[in-house]
């Protein structure tokens, strides 16, 4: 269906998203071998690791490091968490990303649509007609807000008028304001399902022009190839803190 957004949808597009998904996969496996290398949990657990969890607790309103990582004298397993928040918006921590590219949609916020919604990758020209149509769907949505807010304030006036004739025992008249307020009530109801269903079509799917998901994927390509350069100096900063039992040939490993 066309929904003139400028959609592209070529072999070009396909491979830009398939490697998007291998980049996220390759996260996960190096998550994985973290959670084995440095016994964070019971083998049982192997179903629920992922790149975010092995490093941050995020079930609770703040996001806390995990226990056992946080004390870690290993600076490159720090440097792998630091990864971890360009990748991901956390809880408590400032996402870098966010401040470079501002209106460009997040790593994960891309992965998520791609997978479990839709994600649209668009021309520039696109991109930018469908935000000015959006800008407009926001006028509107402004509006509806606005009409809500009268009615409301219009049902607001009307429990005077209900109380006064409770007390003043006018029936008819009690009568009329109620039926006043149930009509207002109906209007408020529509309003209000017209409103959840603009924000559910209009947030199903994200749009990315082409040219920023080329800089995104281009972006975790060398966030990626850092976290599997920080994930072998881990390793070799953990074997070398171990008491040797043979020749070793000691071998210096920049910081920087």
């Amino acid at each position: 269906m066309e929904d003139f957004s400028y959609t592209i949808n070529n072999l070009k597009t396909s491979h830009y998203k398939n490697s998007f998904r291998i980049f996220y996969s390759l996260l996960d496996k190096i998550a994985y071998f973290i959670y084995r290398f440095f016994d964070l949990g019971p083998i049982d657990n192997d179903g629920r690791v992922s790149f975010i969890n092995i490093f941050v607790n995020t079930s609770g309103k703040t996001s806390k490091p995990n226990k056992a990582l946080e004390n870690s004298k290993n600076p490159f397993i720090h440097a792998l968490f630091f990864i971890l928040k360009d990748i991901r918006e956390l809880k408590s921590y400032t996402n870098i990303s966010k401040w470079v590219d501002p209106d460009v949609a997040s790593y994960d916020e891309i992965r998520n649509a791609m997978e479990h919604r839709s994600l649209k990758i668009v021309d520039d020209f696109g991109k930018e007609s469908v935000s000015r149509d959006y800008r407009l769907h926001e006028n509107e949505v402004e509006k509806v807000k606005e009409e809500i807010r009268l009615l409301r304030c219009d049902i607001e006036g009307i429990f005077p008028k209900i109380r006064e004739a409770k007390q003043s025992g006018e029936v008819n008249k009690r009568k009329e304001a109620e039926t006043e307020k149930s009509s207002l009530e109906s209007q408020v109801d529509v309003l209000q399902k017209k409103l959840h269903e603009k924000e559910k079509l209009s947030s199903h799917s994200v749009l990315v022009s082409i040219t920023e998901f080329e800089r995104r994927l281009k972006g975790l390509a060398k966030l990626c190839r850092n976290s599997l350069m920080y994930l072998s100096l881990a390793i070799e900063f953990e074997e070398s803190q171990k008491e040797s039992d043979g020749l070793v040939i000691p071998r210096e490993v920049p910081l920087k």
